[in-house]
């Protein structure tokens, strides 16, 4: 659109009728403005005397270089191009000459600037972008960013059904409210297909640069990128070294959303980088659907905060270093996608939140041949985050582990893949660790100070574990009263701060594991470790902080098993629920408790926690 004084008109605009319609409905064009028709692209006047006069041009060029050698063109004239570079090559349009340029100009011998009639259908190759796969077209690219900005325009097109695009430094857009679209379909690449944006922007750097390192205002808006291909160019092939999308916006704002629909990527470090962890939130919500990656490091990379994230109906193969690796406060769904020959696919950690219940859901992906540590690792430091692996179509896995949890979770597996706890952390009451026989977890990097605490609900298919004949017999030096249980009225210490005894004969470095079956409420917080001490009670054997952990069973009965090493040796071990304070509320049963030596180990340990034996009332 032009004003009056770049042209003498006091509007041109592109019309949304045809030709026709503009003449039966002239009363509605204003005078003095030029309008294009839909249909044929002619230019209409409309007089002082109210009658609509088509615009009659002389002027047509083959080419741009043609159209710069017009030095008796003049203001106002209207002229048309046939081609950028050849005749035919597909960027025809409609200019108009101004003393100005408004930011699509190409200038004249005369000085004069002939700038684009209408933005609506605003093209790179219009801006001189030739997509031979040659020619440095990363001039182009950036004026049309540019002039997204400055014209405060929402979506433009990157044509892309045989055209590719030689880029040499990234293409910077600074606000989002902005589509980016091409018009090619997801590829694989197995075929070579045409159409790609090939990038040679350099190690480090990104082919497009969402936000500029934006440091001011909050635009709630969304970026949207959808049916282009980016890769690496011949140059840079095998390095993946280069991020095809980076959002560097750098507000705590944040920026509302990313959408990513029907995108390829191929042979760079990341398709989509969410970077500048130090900020508290740069991302809300990241969209990923129906794309395709392959021979990249990463497909999604966020090292920057993202609350949340949907990635479903992708394919993903062969990336480096696995498909998802981010840091995300809310809901992750992963969900849908082929997933193959990769390793460590999932990589996700929630950092300590307040407010949002992180969720992470991984189910109905196909995954095969899938190699390195793990398929899925999760990783938290909230106390409010779920995770539901499965169903998952399993096929020929190579990975070390399956599922791998640190940290404070509420489980659901769904899959038939035991899951595998390293470090620290809670598997919370209401988890449901077990499906379809599987009956044993894994542990390993154990915590000294904290092992990984499993409470487990799933009774009735731990009573009859394999292994419950291979843990250690309990002897209680207490007062046991009856008590009702799962399994009807059954002897049970519940006398707090009292010491239960097991027969079981440890030495330093030992892996130990022990099975606690009872119903503890706790709704004061007065539990404050669970010890194991040595035979004289005077040696701590190991102790771990338990706090909140026996408030959320809420009186229920449970198995608490947890892996720990031993710091010192015993013939027999003693265990207690200690507490430091009065605990007026607190109500504890200890009904079964039983230990297994697994000896001094390196490797992981497998786990199959049973209910441990308990006596029959009286």
């Amino acid at each position: 659109m032009a004003d009056r004084n770049q042209t003498g008109y006091d509007r041109i605009y592109l019309g949304r009728a045809s030709e026709q319609e503009l003449k039966d409905n002239k009363d509605k064009i204003r005078s003095n403005e030029v309008v294009i028709a839909k249909d044929s692209h002619r230019a209409f006047h409309k007089g002082e005397d109210g009658n609509l006069n088509k615009i009659v041009s002389n002027y047509t060029f083959d080419t741009i270089a043609d159209l710069q050698n017009a030095d008796y063109l003049v203001e106002g004239d209207i002229v048309e191009v046939l081609g950028y570079y050849e005749k035919g090559d597909g960027a025809g349009h409609k200019r108009i000459v101004s003393i100005l340029d408004n930011g699509t100009g190409i200038e004249i011998s005369s000085g004069l600037f002939v700038n684009l009639l209408g933005l609506g259908q605003l093209d790179v190759r219009l801006l001189g972008a030739k997509g031979d796969g040659t020619k440095d077209d990363t001039a182009s690219f950036q004026k049309l960013a540019t002039l997204v900005e400055d014209k405060y325009i929402r979506t433009f097109t990157i044509p892309n059904s045989i055209e590719e695009y030689l880029i040499t430094d990234a293409i910077k857009f600074t606000n989002p409210g902005v589509r980016i679209h091409g018009n090619q379909g997801p590829s694989y690449n197995r075929l070579n297909k045409l159409g790609w944006i090939k990038s040679n922007v350099g190690d480090g750097n990104c082919t497009i640069d969402l936000g500029n390192s934006r440091t001011t205002g909050n635009p709630a808006d969304n970026w949207q990128v959808e049916y282009l291909s980016i890769k690496s160019s011949e140059l840079a092939q095998n390095s993946r070294t280069q991020d095809a999308i980076r959002l560097t916006t750098r507000t705590n704002g944040p920026d509302r959303g990313l959408t990513v629909d029907s995108f390829s990527c191929h042979g760079m470090n990341s398709a989509i980088n969410i970077v500048n962890p130090d900020l508290e939130t740069v991302l809300a919500n990241l969209t990923v659907k129906d794309c395709c990656f392959n021979a990249n490091n990463y497909c999604v990379l966020t090292t920057g905060n993202t609350i949340g994230m949907d990635f479903k109906n992708n394919q993903a193969e062969q990336n480096a270093l696995g498909c998802i690796k981010g840091t995300f406060t809310s809901a992750v769904t992963i969900e849908q996608n082929m997933l193959e020959g990769q390793p460590n696919t999932v990589e996700i950690e929630i950092p300590p939140v307040t407010g949002n219940r992180p969720q992470v859901t991984f189910k109905n992906n196909y995954l095969e041949q899938n190699r390195g540590d793990f398929v899925i690792k999760a990783s938290s430091s909230s106390s409010l985050s779920r995770i539901a692996i499965g169903p998952n179509f399993i096929y020929n896995l190579k990975t070390e582990d399956y599922a791998v949890i640190t940290g404070d979770w509420l489980i659901e597996m769904k899959d038939r893949e035991p899951i595998t706890f390293s470090g620290s952390g809670v598997a919370r009451y209401g988890s449901k660790l077990f499906n379809d026989g599987t009956n044993y977890y894994y542990v390993k990097d154990i915590n000294p100070s904290s092992p990984f605490k499993v409470f487990t609900a799933e009774l009735n298919s731990l009573l009859f574990n394999s292994e419950n004949g291979d843990y250690s017999e309990t002897i209680i030096y207490s007062q046991m009263v009856d008590v009702r249980s799962p399994y009807g009225m059954i002897k049970s210490l519940t006398t707090p701060n009292a010491w239960v005894k097991t027969t079981l004969s440890v030495k330093a470095g030992d892996t130990v594991t022990v099975c606690v079956f009872g119903s503890f409420y706790d709704p004061a917080y007065e539990t404050t470790a669970v010890q194991i001490y040595d035979s004289s009670r005077t040696k701590v054997v190991n102790e771990s902080g338990i706090f909140y952990d026996f408030t959320r069973t809420a009186g229920n009965w449970t198995v608490l098993s947890f892996t720990f090493v031993a710091s010192v040796d015993s013939e027999d071990l003693f265990f207690r629920i200690y507490m430091a304070k009065s605990p007026i509320k607190t109500k504890i049963k200890i009904a079964g408790f039983g230990a297994l030596n697994h000896g001094v180990t390196n490797e992981k340990v497998r786990v199959t926690p049973c209910i441990p034996n308990f006596f029959d009332a009286d």
